[in-house]
């Protein structure tokens, strides 16, 4: 079964400091449409993007009992995989991971997506303090 998520359409990843620090956004429009990242030539574990202080690496896929490492690409803002009409995260068969462990202690985390089908999303967010509310 071919499965599908999109992650992180407009503003897609918000952290918000404890003590008045601004936001902090991935939002992906400074990333050239047609920007893929899948095997060869990145590998799982590997940070491929880094805005704001905030690190996206690509990671395995667990699908049926085995690890797949597909396919994430930038697409433009109103393709159907970004119906906000800003450029999206497109991704199959693969995790991204966002590293928010250079920021001060995250207290708010905003994930906007579209699920496309699918028997699973996998989300996790690793790294934060152990203060943190999410």
């Amino acid at each position: 079964m071919h499965k599908t998520f999109l992650a992180f359409v407009a503003a897609s990843l918000l952290a918000l400091g404890v003590t008045g620090v601004s936001a902090q956004t991935v939002d992906f429009e400074t990333v050239p449409v047609g920007t893929t990242w899948q095997s060869p030539p990145n590998f799982p574990g590997e940070v491929v993007l880094t805005q704001n202080n905030i690190d996206m690496s690509v990671e395995d896929f667990l699908v049926g009992g085995v690890n797949t490492f597909g396919v994430a690409r930038i697409v433009p803002g109103g393709d159907p995989f970004a119906p906000s009409g800003t450029q999206a995260l497109h991704t199959n068969t693969i995790n991204v991971k966002f590293d928010f462990s250079a920021l001060p202690p995250v207290v708010l985390v905003h994930l906007e997506y579209v699920d496309l089908g699918g028997s699973r999303i996998s989300k996790s967010i690793t790294r934060l303090y152990k203060k943190s509310r999410i």
